[in-house]
């Protein structure tokens, strides 16, 4: 009995001196430092980007047609029959070839009369004027009255104006006589054909097209907040599908001085030289990639730095550990960037992440500097 009770007391003695030590031990050592905790915790983790000015470069790419850069369709500007058709569909020609003729005997008839006409018109010109020359000189004798001498002078001017309408007469007739040969009003392929031999033609009737491919053009709407970086000559690089994406080297020929009322956009054509090694056609679709930069530094920002509202921008700019926010006026987006005209300043450290866990003065530290 003694025994446990002895036991009992050794026991009872251990559990005090344990709990006595626990009250001696220092604070120091039963805290898990929540102070530093908490500093960690109000102290929000960013990453900034220190603005220098930089020559600000973009690629923009627009979508359009490729055509060729001369089409016309061949119209018969006078009637007949079809006698002869000398080049075919796809041939190339130049403005020396006569493509097909049509009738001309009718019309060769009208060239012949009318340079007889013309003939007699200059001889009786020629006539008017030796009498009058002897009028005069009868008059000036006496040998003839006034009224005789005005009649030969009125007669030279009735003779120079016959001559002048057989000048006219001899111009539409040999017009007449020329357009019965259909030729092309500038080197080409053909690539439509009307007629068939024997046809009977009509003025206004069509009876070819011909392409001019040796350069191919594509026209671009391009967006008012670009234009203004847009050049004549500017470098474009086309991707045509068709061709298995190949790129060609092209530039910008013309840029419309007025927007379109339907869209707003600014109308650019490009001009690309074409070879028969490129293998380019007409119609086929191509991505044209602009290439263009502001002409003089600038201070921009990634589009994601920006918080927008209510149609104002803002940013955050880090300083002493601490981010404010700071009111800008934006320039217009160049890709990727925000150029920004007044708010900011060359030097200044911008949150580019972390931004969205930030508030007014919020106290950061920074992870990286861009």
């Amino acid at each position: 009995m003694r025994t446990y009770v002895l036991m009992f007391s050794l026991l009872f003695a251990g559990m005090l001196f344990m709990a006595s030590c626990s009250e001696n031990k220092p604070a120091e050592e039963q805290a898990t430092e929540p102070a530093s905790e908490t500093s960690t915790e109000r102290a929000i983790p960013v990453e900034v980007l220190v603005l220098q000015k930089q020559i600000v470069r973009q690629q923009i790419t627009l979508s359009g047609i490729l055509q060729p850069i001369h089409k016309v369709d061949i119209i018969s500007e006078v009637s007949g029959k079809v006698t002869r058709i000398v080049k075919e569909l796809g041939e190339y020609v130049t403005t020396r070839d006569t493509l097909a003729y049509i009738d001309a005997k009718i019309p060769h008839s009208n060239y012949i009369q009318a340079q007889a006409q013309l003939l007699s018109a200059q001889n009786n010109l020629e006539i008017a004027r030796l009498n009058l020359a002897s009028d005069k000189a009868l008059f000036e004798s006496g040998d003839i009255s006034a009224l005789t001498y005005q009649n030969s002078q009125l007669a030279l001017k009735t003779a120079n104006a016959n001559l002048l309408s057989a000048k006219a007469a001899l111009t539409a007739a040999k017009k007449g006589y020329d357009d019965t040969r259909i030729t092309s009003p500038f080197s080409g392929r053909i690539s439509r054909s009307h007629l068939d031999l024997g046809m009977m033609v009509q003025p206004g009737t069509a009876v070819y097209q011909v392409v001019d491919l040796s350069t191919v053009k594509i026209e671009l709407g391009i967006p008012q907040d670009i234009i203004g970086l847009l050049k004549i000559d500017s470098e474009v690089q086309l991707r045509v599908s068709a061709l298995n994406d190949k790129t060609f080297n092209g530039f910008v020929k013309y840029i419309s001085p007025a927007a379109d009322e339907r869209n707003g956009t600014f109308n650019a054509e490009i001009h690309i030289p074409n070879t028969s090694r490129s293998g380019i056609r007409g119609g086929m679709t191509a991505k044209a990639t602009l290439f263009l930069s502001d002409p003089e530094p600038l201070v921009a920002v990634p589009n994601e730095s920006l918080i927008r509202h209510n149609g104002d921008a803002d940013i955050f700019i880090v300083k002493n550990s601490v981010a404010h926010i700071a009111r800008v006026k934006s320039g217009g987006q160049r890709g990727a960037q925000t150029i920004i005209r007044k708010g900011l300043s060359e030097g200044d450290s911008i949150v580019v992440v972390g931004q969205k866990l930030l508030g007014t003065n919020s106290k950061v530290w920074i992870e990286t500097v861009h």
